[in-house]
C-alpha cells in the first residue's frame, strides 16, 4: 500500500487522500507547479493507491507532473494503471513524466510502442 511520505514533503505539500503505509511513497507539492512525486515501488502492494493518486491529482494548464525522480520500480500494471489514466483525460491534456527509472521506457517501448499521446516522458526534474 501506498504512504505519503511526511518526513519529505515540501512546504505547502498536500497529501492525495486515502493512502495507506507501505513501499510506495507519495507526495504532491502545491505551488506554481503541482508536481506528484512517487518513490519506492509501484508493484502489486500499491497498485491501488497509486491510481488514487494519480487520478485525484490536479492537473496545471492541462498538465499533471509526476516526478519518478526516486521510484526504483514500477512494474506492468503499474504502468497500465498510469495509461489508463491518461488515456481518461479531458482533450488535450496529458502527463509529463519527470525522470522514470530505466524499466519505465523499455515497458512503454514493448507494451506502446507508438506512445501515448496524453504522456510525455522528460529527463529533467519538474
Amino acid at each position: 500500500m501506498a504512504a505519503i511520505d511526511e518526513g519529505r514533503r515540501p512546504s505547502g505539500a498536500e497529501a492525495p487522500p486515502g493512502l495507506r503505509d507501505g513501499p510506495l511513497r507519495v507526495s504532491q507539492t502545491a505551488g506554481a507547479l503541482p508536481v506528484l512525486r512517487a518513490s519506492g515501488a509501484v508493484d502489486l502492494n500499491g497498485h491501488d493507491d497509486w491510481g488514487r493518486a494519480l487520478r485525484t491529482a490536479p492537473l496545471h494548464d492541462g498538465e499533471l507532473h509526476l516526478d519518478l525522480t526516486d521510484l526504483a520500480f514500477i512494474d506492468m500494471r503499474g504502468i497500465t494503471v498510469l495509461v489508463d489514466v491518461a488515456q481518461r483525460l479531458p482533450e488535450g491534456a496529458r502527463i509529463v513524466v519527470h525522470r522514470p527509472p530505466p524499466c519505465f521506457g523499455r515497458m512503454m517501448e514493448v507494451l506502446w510502442p507508438g506512445g501515448v499521446e496524453a504522456i510525455t516522458v522528460k529527463g529533467d526534474a519538474p
